[in-house]
């Protein structure tokens, strides 16, 4: 039997002249306003419990496996990017080793044949005094 609006004042008429206006509407508020079918029960609870869990855990699942995807893809990147940076800094100090050893080739031979200019200045001054003296 459905509950309608009708048959719930009607029982609220009833109760209110045999308890009493304050007692009835008292009685009347603890009653579901609609049906029982339509009232949760503790196996309807107990169902979406276990079916929100289920929920949360693919939730989790998914979750999980897009940040592990996210993860690899930025270590691939960083691997990249460290392997760029070490050929570019590679390239930099071979390309500052050939400077250097530039550098250090035309030092050399400057001291080199300062070196032999004075020695050959130094034997001449020598043997001019060998023979003057």
């Amino acid at each position: 039997m459905t509950i309608s609006e009708h048959s719930r004042h009607a029982m609220f008429v009833q109760l209110e002249s045999a308890i009493g206006q304050e007692a009835a509407l008292t009685l009347m508020e603890h009653l579901p306003p609609v049906g029982w079918a339509d009232v949760a029960t503790k196996r309807d609870l107990d169902q979406l419990h276990v079916l929100t869990q289920r929920d949360i855990a693919l939730a989790c699942a998914e979750t999980r496996a897009e940040l592990r995807s996210e993860m690899a893809t930025l270590g691939t990147e960083l691997r990249s990017e460290m392997a760029t940076l070490g050929t570019e800094l590679r390239g930099e100090m071979a390309a500052l080793g050939e400077r250097m050893f530039d550098r250090m080739t035309g030092q050399t031979r400057t001291l080199v044949f300062t070196v032999l200019g004075s020695s050959a200045t130094m034997a001449a001054v020598t043997i001019s005094a060998a023979r003057l003296g």
